[in-house]
């Protein structure tokens, strides 16, 4: 399924592998910067970076400009479910598809959409929408 407004472009092409530099460029440097035997506990809860709720469940926004968030950081062996809502009607990602685990989802407007996601090791599961215009990922580690 294909929208006029999702056809990949040569410019489209370059703002995902500049996106997906970009996720890796933060996930290298948190992973860096935030080791996390060194941080107090008042410390550790003012640095912004994608986290899973106490109940495994992470919530994620489907709107006109893509995922929001579009990167997850999961501890490997820990359960967790990415809960995705469509807000709009002015995007192609209806659904959203996990490549690498054979998953695909229909993703109806304003209804929360829950994806099983295991994290037995460490990697990092790319997730997109239908024709593979937004794209985000679940760093695993």
């Amino acid at each position: 399924m294909t929208c006029e407004k999702c056809e990949p472009t040569e410019r489209s092409g370059r703002r995902t592998w500049v996106t997906l530099g970009v996720v890796a460029g933060v996930v290298a440097v948190m992973a860096i910067v935030a080791p996390a035997g060194n941080r107090s506990p008042s410390s550790a809860s003012s640095v912004a970076a994608p986290s899973t709720a106490a109940s495994g469940r992470v919530a994620v926004e489907v709107n006109d400009e893509g995922f929001s968030p579009s990167s997850v950081s999961v501890a490997a062996g820990q359960s967790v479910e990415l809960e995705f809502t469509r807000t709009t009607e002015e995007s192609c990602a209806t659904s959203v598809a996990f490549p690498e685990l054979g998953i695909t989802k229909e993703l109806p407007l304003n209804e929360p959409v829950r994806v099983p996601v295991p994290a037995d090791e460490d990697r990092t599961l790319a997730f997109q929408c239908g024709v593979g215009e937004h794209r985000g990922a679940v760093v695993i580690n």
